[in-house]
């Protein structure tokens, strides 16, 4: 059996869907089991999706990137989280 600790990472994109974001964080958040990072990629929201993030969720990692598709925003997240 592997003594090292698993880690579990949550890489949320998002593009305008503010009214969503924050269930989707909510319910992250609740599972039994938390993550130990959440990072939420930015795709080039107009929103205030970045800002939902900022004031209400301060310990999500969040990357705002120039509108560059769900793919891209994923990968990003993906590379940035630990």
């Amino acid at each position: 059996m592997n003594d090292r600790r698993q880690t579990v990472a949550v890489v949320i994109p998002v593009r305008d869907r503010v009214q969503l974001l924050g269930r989707a964080l909510d319910s992250v958040l609740a599972q039994l089991r938390p993550p130990d990072e959440i990072v939420v990629v930015d795709d080039g929201s107009v929103d205030g999706s970045a800002d939902l993030v900022k004031q209400g969720y301060p310990g999500v990692k969040l990357l705002v990137q120039a509108p560059a598709g769900v793919s891209a925003a994923r990968n990003r997240g993906i590379a940035s989280s630990s």
